[in-house]
């Protein structure tokens, strides 16, 4: 495993270099870009595009209001459980907690799991509890809480997102109920940019 990794570094080194440089210059030339992308195609499909380009936007900025939103949420219920846990730099550590709930695959598990499991371990049941307690406590609330403000902000109907986050989670697991909300996103933008029919209503 190590040879092959060793002989592909090569290809992953070119590869991270050419990415950084075509980022570089699509960030620099965004706008003669997008000028000669929109300029191929007919004037009725140019105003599609920039459409399509405006709702996607949005709809971006919206996912990362959303997942702020959660992020800090999480970090007053992490804080409020420490502090009453008598963490030492609870602040500190519900802060980094939070950002590793964020972060795709993790979640507050990643940390409270095996912290509560350790202090069992080490004698302590009352921290040990308080942990797990405090995973469960957060785990519900999110799943409670997260459809709403994630439809919400991408105008969305929560049931929409509910549904497309258990089939992305089914589909490609923690990575999925992230990535999943991103598809019915992608099909409303498509439909105002009439490339795809309209649902009957």
């Amino acid at each position: 495993y190590m040879l092959n990794f060793a002989k592909s570094l090569p290809q992953i080194f070119v590869f991270i270099i050419i990415t950084i440089v075509a980022a570089f210059f699509m960030s620099r030339d965004r706008e003669k870009i997008s000028k000669f992308l929109y300029n191929q195609f007919p004037g009725i499909w140019a105003d599609r595009m920039g459409t399509l380009k405006s709702d996607l936007t949005s709809a971006f900025a919206g996912f990362i209001k959303a997942q702020l939103t959660l992020i800090f949420i999480t970090f007053i219920e992490l804080l409020i459980g420490y502090t009453i846990l008598n963490v030492k730099y609870a602040f500190s550590f519900a802060a980094l907690t939070a950002v590793i709930d964020a972060l795709p695959i993790l979640g507050t598990g990643t940390v409270l799991i095996p912290a509560g499991i350790i202090y069992f371990l080490m004698g302590n049941a009352f921290r040990g509890a308080g942990f797990l307690v405090l995973y469960l406590i957060i785990s519900v609330i999110r799943q409670s809480i997260e459809p709403r403000i994630v439809g919400t902000n991408l105008g969305l109907h929560p049931l929409v997102t509910l549904i497309a986050m258990y089939i992305g989670m089914q589909a490609f697991h923690i990575v999925g109920l992230f990535l999943e909300p991103i598809v019915p996103i992608i099909l409303r933008a498509l439909q105002k940019a009439h490339i795809l029919p309209q649902w009957k209503a």
